[in-house]
């Protein structure tokens, strides 16, 4: 529902009650390309199919339905009780919102600058202050708004936690009302109620609690009236609510809102209720409001089947709607005529008699040379067949008919976008799309290029343009709110992406957005690209991250401008995902750096990193997009519930994990692995914008049907890795304490602390802890992992320090002195070299807080050897160490497993070490709590030494080793058996059955062949395992890069 009042209360519709006549109703006109001169009441543009009734009598259409038929998938939707009157319109939104509750007028029982009862949440108010049988002649009364800090409140209270509102109306007859609606601006949270039944709240609890008095609303949220004049959301109340809640007679609406945090300096309620008329008869003042039903699914670009039949089962029209350009519709001109035309200027809800009729677009031109880098000037020239006339630009800007005139081939002796577009001679033909190429002379970047074309207006108008501060931006304070780069404006663009082969390796019309928090304040800003289905190419397949192969499809990626860390390191957020990335449980942004030329030119370094979105979670964990809980911080919905959420922060907060009952069914809701990372990384990397005093960079998900288990997402990491060393975020920081016991309680702090109530758990996550220090958080790995980093955007970062390197100095105090402090290249490497000390010094305090946090007896050196060297391998709790012999420290108090693997050709025979274990344990795994610094050493013996058994029976191997794309297994039975092959990444994870054990395979030798495209794998290191007989062995498998 729209912010702003005006686009629900607009102009009025209204149907005489008529006979129901079984004449024709046609489809008259169709948009499938987001018409956005045509606003539904949210404020959104959204797909729209209008029907006319071409009879003389109004017909009720209750009991049609709307089909369409895209490729074979039909969705349907049928009409309420509503009419269309002779020869007149009725238009239906495509949006998915399925709303069939159609009404008169507006009118408004209650207004914000009514007078209202109000309590303020110093204590807890009695329980029933919802009801209409509430006493409230105790409360204070005051004029709404009712808060303090903002300066649009009329009532103005002390400073609070929360504050309670209630207003009593009355109401003659229930049966007329519709619909009901909220509108609210509100700062943080709030809760409505119509006579004790919920009827909206946002960023608090969960549909049917009632927060205490002293509940923190989930996250800060700032009123908007006094910033912009808007509304900070508007809810619908349903027709089903209406009925249960509403009362002939006396009513009441009751509100509670509640402010972030105590001792914020504002809190603000700004509440109106609407009801929804179904007839003429007034009671309260009317608003007009034009009223459109919405359907429940929407419309493809691409081309679909569109069929009315009626409440019998008769098809009343059947049309086919193939591809129209962005704001412009298909239509029958003269209305109810079987002539269809384009309408550049559609006409919902009115006649098309008066449009033009266009028959179709003229045909894209060519332009012949392909898009790309040339090291020389280059002649374009571009096809014209018949007698079209070609118009180009070379300023990213779309063609209009009066752009210079292509007549012959166009020089480009410097980095140019040339776009083209064809002007039929024939009136009846509109222009064509835009041709677009990027030509990149004498630039040999290293790094992949995307280009970004559009009219400049687009991004520069002061007015108009989504990259500018604009006349309304508060230019005294950061982040600069009111600027146009904080509107939610989003503009139409063309990108063309250009991979490491400057090769141009897609291109597609897209949405564009400036991306992120307070980083668009910044003089570099980053874009948000996002596909839709008004334009082609929705969604785009192109395997975007070489490190996730097999997510090829793609509706939208972020080109950021590094966050926080902008001109500074320009890469710590993309560090921490990349270092997690194959050694952990955690859900990651992936990313890789690049280079943007907007309109031809060059706009610096910049990162593109996957976008956390429902499309991000489907693709990532192979789920349903539509069948998703979505959620952020402590609770926000992105997408679905968090009822799910909170249920489970209740159980897991209010049960002792310690008993196995509770702990299982703690386990069957979240992924303990996933969360356990999730901590470690974030705790270990010192993020001091996540939990304290505030939660923020949270998002976390599952499946909802079927039912699957939370999982966290790593989002947002810039301040992290000694950022600020000044300010929080020194390495001697013990941001582990400050998760487990934040300042400022949070779910996901009350979810771990209870979870460390169980002594399994603890176990695994102080274990877990350590394994990741002594491997990929290790000093050397980790700085590895930098300077690889580093090396790849070095040739590019001279040249970007010359466009942006005295970004940071534009902000005010004390911005300033921490964001964009590299200049150049030096100082970047300089600040490079900071945070890698801060790698270095880390563990030490890391280890230190670890022991404290849970009082272990001491840190212990754990050596790790095989012998004969090559023999085997060993398996570390969670981790393979890469190399033998092997030290790292862990925990005495904590026990540890030792696994030993051996590799072909061998047999494990016996664990030892020089006293805890005091003779040759022979069980390839073992648990010990290790007091001491120990070395261990896992003994094989080689098959010539006469060991007859799984080994020496079967000869096994596979080939390719290391592989890229495929491999072969051999192995060779010499008597029948049932053979399991499985496959298991480096965490030893299952991930997929080579060769099931259901049949009995005969003697003799097997040649099994696989591609692993199918069994999603990327590079790195796995393990496949043999088993017969009650035994089994183990081979380790590389996979290579492609």
């Amino acid at each position: 529902m729209g912010k702003n009042i005006y686009f629900l209360l607009l102009t009025l519709i209204s149907f005489a009650n008529c006979n129901l006549s079984f004449t024709q109703v046609i489809i008259n006109e169709v948009s499938s390309a987001t018409d956005k001169n045509f606003l539904d009441e949210d404020g959104s543009a959204e797909d729209w199919i209008e029907f006319y009734n071409t009879s003389s009598n109004a017909i009720n259409m209750q009991g049609f339905k709307i089909i369409r038929d895209e490729n074979g998938k039909v969705k349907n939707w049928t009409f309420p009780n509503i009419y269309i009157k002779a020869h007149s319109y009725l238009t239906l939104f495509c949006s998915g919102k399925d709303r069939s509750d159609w009404f008169d007028h507006w009118e408004v029982p209650v207004y914000a600058n009514d007078i209202w009862k109000y309590f303020i949440g110093t204590s807890e108010p009695p329980s029933n202050w919802r009801t209409i049988t509430f006493n409230d002649t105790s409360w204070a009364s005051g004029k709404g708004g009712i808060g303090f800090g903002d300066g649009d409140d009329s009532t103005i209270i002390p400073s609070a936690l929360s504050v309670y509102m209630r207003k009593s109306f009355t109401i003659a007859d229930t049966s007329k009302i519709s619909i009901g609606a909220l509108l609210v601006d509100y700062d943080d949270a709030f809760v409505a109620y119509l006579n004790d039944v919920e009827i909206a709240r946002s960023n608090i609890g969960v549909y049917g609690d009632h927060p205490a008095y002293n509940t923190d609303a989930y996250d800060e949220h700032e009123a908007q009236m006094y910033q912009n004049g808007n509304f900070s959301g508007g809810y619908y109340v349903m027709r089903n609510i209406i009925d249960s809640a509403l009362k002939p007679g006396l009513n009441v609406f009751s509100i509670q809102t509640h402010n972030y945090s105590a001792g914020l300096n504002d809190l603000s309620c700004i509440p109106y209720f609407l009801i929804g008329i179904n007839d003429t008869s007034i009671r309260y003042y009317p608003f007009p409001a034009t009223v459109h039903l919405h359907s429940s699914f929407n419309l493809t670009n691409t081309g679909q089947n569109l069929t009315l039949i009626n409440s019998v089962g008769n098809v009343m029209d059947n049309v086919s709607i193939s591809y129209m350009e962005s704001n412009h519709s298909r239509g029958r001109i003269p209305d109810g005529s079987n002539n269809w035309c384009i309408l550049n200027n559609p006409t919902p809800d009115s006649t098309n008699n008066l449009s033009v009729c266009f028959s179709n677009y003229a045909s894209a031109p060519t332009i012949n040379l392909p898009a790309g880098f040339y090291s020389s000037t280059q002649q374009v020239s571009i096809s014209n067949s018949g007698s079209d006339l070609i118009r180009y630009t070379k300023d990213g800007s779309v063609p209009t008919a009066f752009s210079p005139l292509y007549t012959a081939p166009i020089t480009v002796d410097s980095t140019k976008i040339i776009r083209a577009r064809k002007f039929s001679m024939n009136g009846s033909v509109l222009p064509s799309s835009v041709s677009t190429n990027t030509y990149f002379i004498n630039d040999n970047p290293t790094l992949p290029v995307f280009s970004l074309s559009t009219d400049t207006y687009n991004l520069f108008d002061w007015n108009y343009g989504i990259y500018m501060l604009g006349p309304n931006a508060d230019t005294n304070t950061l982040p600069f709110l009111g600027a146009n780069f904080w509107q939610d404006w989003s503009r139409t663009a063309h990108i063309e992406f250009f991979d490491t082969n400057d090769q141009q390796a897609f291109e597609l019309n897209a949405e564009i957005k400036i991306q992120g928090n307070f980083s668009k304040a910044w003089k570099q800003k980053g874009f948000t690209i996002k596909a839709t289905d008004d334009f082609d190419g929705y969604p785009f397949n192109y395997p975007l991250f070489p490190d996730k192969p097999n997510i090829i499809q793609y509706n939208g990626f972020n080109i950021r401008n590094a966050g926080s860390d902008w001109n500074t390191c320009h890469m710590r957020d993309r560090l921490n995902h990349k270092t997690v990335q194959k050694m952990t449980h955690l859900d990651i942004m992936d990313g890789r750096p690049c280079i943007l030329f907007v309109n031809g030119l060059y706009f610096g370094v910049y990162e593109l990193r996957e976008k956390q979105d429902k499309y991000y979670v489907a693709s990532n964990g192979n789920v349903d997009k539509d069948k998703i809980d979505f959620l952020q911080f402590n609770g926000v919905v992105i997408e679905g519930s968090n009822k799910g959420f909170l249920d489970m922060v209740n159980f897991i907060g209010s049960n002792n994990m310690a008993l196995l009952a509770n702990y299982d069914y703690a386990k069957s809701m979240i992924d303990l692995e996933n969360f356990v990372d999730y901590f470690i990384t974030e705790t270990y990397a010192l993020n001091i914008d996540w939990l304290g005093s505030y939660t923020n960079n949270i998002k976390y998900w599952r499946s909802n049907n079927p039912v699957g288990k939370w999982r966290y997402i790593l989002w947002d990491t810039d301040l992290t890795l000694g950022f600020l060393t000044s300010f929080d975020g020194a390495d001697t920081t013990n941001m582990l304490q400050r998760a487990i016991n934040p300042p400022v309680s949070n779910p996901h702090s009350v979810l771990l602390k209870s979870l460390l109530g169980n002594n399994e758990f603890k176990n695994y996550f102080v274990d877990r802890y350590c394994d990741l220090m002594n491997t990929i958080f290790r000093p050397y790995n980790f700085k590895k992992q930098a300077d690889d980093l580093h090396d790849e955007m070095l040739p590019e970062m001279a040249r970007h320090f010359a466009l942006w390197g005295s970004g940071g100095s534009s902000l005010p105090f004390p911005w300033d002195q921490f964001i964009g402090r590299s200049t150049d290249v030096f100082s970047w490497e300089a600040n490079i070299d900071t945070m890698e000390q801060f790698m270095y010094s880390r563990p030490y305090y890391a280890f230190n807080q670890l022991q404290n946090q849970f009082s272990l007896t001491k840190q212990v050196n754990v050596g790790l050897d095989v012998n004969p060297a090559g023999a085997g391998i060993i398996k570390l709790n969670t981790i393979y160490p890469d190399s033998l012999p092997w030290s790292g420290i862990y925990m005495d108090g904590v026990p540890i497993t030792m696994t030993a693997i051996a590799n072909n050709g061998y047999k494990f025979i016996s664990w030892d070490s020089p006293s805890l274990i005091a003779s040759p344990d022979t069980n390839s795994m073992i648990t010990i709590n290790v007091t001491k610094n120990e070395p261990f050493t896992a003994h094989f013996i080689a098959y010539s030494q006469g060991i007859n058994n799984l080994e020496t029976d079967i000869n096994f191997n596979v080939f390719p080793n290391p592989f890229s794309k495929n491999f072969t297994l051999n192995y060779s039975l010499p008597a029948p058996e049932h053979v399991l092959v499985q496959l298991f990444d480096l965490l030893g994870k299952e991930i997929a059955v080579l060769v099931s054990s259901d049949h009995l395979q005969n003697a003799g030798m097997h040649h099994l062949n696989f591609d692993t495209e199918k069994y999603a794998i990327t590079h790195g290191m796995y393990f496949i395992k043999i088993s017969t007989g009650g035994q089994s062995q183990t081979i380790k498998l590389i996979k290579m890069l492609d």
